[in-house]
């Protein structure tokens, strides 16, 4: 199921930031198996998938994939995490931690 999410370089994995009930942390939760590819902000993939596996870094982690998240993406990102802790939903997000396979 195609889900465009923010991605950053953490070392030699990606970092992505979400929702800890979206369905994407359910899956990785389930198999950890995901695939990778660029896209647009809708989603539409623009290149060739890659596979790699997931998993879910302790809590503690997630404030270090927010600040990667804010050096890349800046005021737009800090003003998504300001949308989101207004609606309540700050404590409620996890990092994912993504090792590309190829």
């Amino acid at each position: 199921m195609p889900t465009p999410v923010w991605v950053m370089r953490d070392g030699d994995c990606l970092a992505v930031w979400s929702a800890a009930d979206a369905g994407k942390v359910k899956r990785i939760r389930n198999s950890g198996r995901v695939t990778v590819a660029p896209c647009d902000w809708r989603g539409t993939p623009m290149g060739e998938p890659v596979p790699g596996v997931a998993d879910l870094p302790a809590a503690e982690d997630t404030v270090h994939y927010l600040d990667l998240m804010k050096r890349k993406y800046g005021l737009v990102a800090r003003l998504g995490l300001l949308g989101s802790r207004l609606k309540g939903a700050g404590h409620r997000t996890v990092g994912i931690r993504i090792r590309l396979l190829e």
